[in-house]
């Protein structure tokens, strides 16, 4: 499936029908209970703080313990690491569908976060009960090559629509600004993985790395990869617009190689006053 996704032939047959889906769905999305629910939180934590936790190699139970109490955002299979920590996140955000698939029913049974999915995608049965919520990830442009992928702004109507990135962990922070927040760490956001491609099509192997902590991948994440230069661009333009509206984004993973953000330690965060 990944595979046929970032075939530059099939994109280019398929590229009218996927523009015009894409629109549907987000027009469907504006007029959605979903959307009506994304909207409660527009700025509803102006002046806060929160954490946006990742799921890589770096990220322990210690650590999430260490921001229990805090408001938090977390994502994909980060439910694996909750035999390790009493910490459980406020939010949680899943847009791929090939996670979805695999883990829906686990999604369903997690206990706590407000959830997020991704609209574009399969056809889930959703009841009332799931308490999952629908979020629409929506592009105008149409991206044949995804490894050169440069993003250009950001959504500040999530009730609309989110930016397409490169990385959920992007669109969590897109979430946060919108929600008001003006202080955001990233924990656990290692920037790495077995494969990574940059923007030459150049590909570096190295499967003595890992792309996640203990547990938290898929069957297989030795096949998990990154476009790292259109990763990385992602994250540079969220620091800018954090820069020109006096929100401060922080990496306070332990190592990694995300180094589009300011550096902190976790426990001078913990220390600090809000």
């Amino acid at each position: 499936m990944r595979n046929l996704k970032d075939n530059k032939f099939i994109r280019i047959i398929f590229a009218p029908y996927i523009i015009l889906r894409a629109r549907i769905v987000m027009e469907r999305f504006k007029k959605s209970r979903d959307s009506d629910f994304i909207l409660q939180f527009k700025g509803k934590y102006e002046g806060k703080r929160c954490f946006i936790i990742g799921n890589g190699p770096s990220l322990t139970g210690n650590d999430l313990d260490l921001i229990k109490g805090e408001l938090s955002f977390a994502c994909n299979r980060i439910y694996n690491i909750f035999p390790q920590t009493t910490w459980r996140p406020d939010f949680w955000m899943c847009l791929d569908p090939e996670c979805l698939i695999e883990e829906f029913e686990n999604i369903k049974k997690m206990q706590g976060p407000v959830k997020f999915i991704g609209a574009i995608g399969k056809k889930y049965s959703i009841k009332k009960e799931d308490q999952l919520h629908k979020a629409v990830v929506y592009d105008s442009r149409f991206i044949l090559d995804r490894r050169k992928h440069i993003k250009k702004s950001i959504s500040t109507k999530c009730h609309e629509y989110f930016s397409p990135s490169s990385t959920v962990t992007c669109q969590e922070i897109e979430f946060a600004i919108y929600m008001g927040f003006k202080e955001i760490y990233l924990l656990g956001v290692d920037h790495s993985c077995p494969i990574t491609i940059d923007k030459n099509g150049k590909k570096v192997v190295d499967h003595s790395i890992k792309d996640h902590f203990e547990g938290g991948g898929s069957a297989d994440s030795s096949l998990h990869y990154i476009y790292v230069d259109a990763a990385t661009q992602c994250y540079q333009v969220y620091r800018d617009y954090a820069d020109i509206h006096n929100i401060h984004i922080y990496n306070a993973t332990r190592g990694g190689k995300l180094e589009v953000f300011e550096r902190v330690k976790l426990e001078d965060v913990k220390n600090k006053q809000q």
